[in-house]
């Protein structure tokens, strides 16, 4: 009796599809053009979003990780300033930022909470100057005030995000607010 069998094939394995940066970008989010940016080191770019490109180009085998940029490897800086007070929420609110270094650690963040001993414009000026210079985001309760508001332009200017809590404040090019609208809040409800 004669077996028919297949002849073994002459064709090669088949080849991982090679990443694009055009992958990159629908997986991280943002336009192809800002992936070039963050792979070739141009400013422009705040470092939340290049964090995220460079995570996806990792994940997809685009970069190998010596190829990674420095800044890829040190973790983003995160601090909260909060008012030093007697305040239950905000001593619990501080407690659980620093019991959270785990969590924070595997999106490759660090947090740190600072404290202020008032709101006084100038001073929360200044401390949001000073942390500036040292992370790479805040987070804090706002107070309207010209002074406060100068700043915050400062740390938009210098890429660092801010982030308003519990109290907002307008006119400025914070990135986002955490707290209630009060204005929903007051609002009538229809009967």
């Amino acid at each position: 009796m004669i077996s028919m069998t297949k002849p073994p094939t002459t064709e090669p394995p088949r080849r991982r599809q090679l990443a694009r940066i055009e992958d990159v970008a629908r997986l991280s989010g943002v336009s192809p053009a800002t992936v070039d940016r963050v792979l070739n080191q141009r400013p422009g770019v705040r470092a939340v979003t290049v964090q995220r490109v460079l995570k996806a180009a990792n994940e997809l085998g685009y970069l190998m990780d010596s190829a990674l940029p420095a800044q890829a490897l040190k973790p983003w800086r995160l601090a909260f300033l909060l008012l030093a007070d007697t305040n239950r929420f905000l001593g619990m609110l501080g407690r659980l930022i620093a019991a959270s270094q785990d969590q924070l650690a595997s999106f490759n963040m660090r947090a740190r909470v600072e404290h202020i001993e008032s709101l006084k414009p100038h001073l929360l000026a200044h401390e949001l100057r000073r942390l500036g210079r040292e992370v790479d985001g805040i987070v804090f309760m706002a107070i309207e005030h010209p002074a406060v508001r100068e700043a915050v332009e400062t740390l938009a200017e210098r890429g660092v995000p801010a982030v308003t809590l519990i109290s907002d404040i307008a006119n400025t090019r914070r990135v986002a607010y955490v707290g209630l609208d009060n204005r929903a809040a007051g609002a009538p409800r229809p009967i």
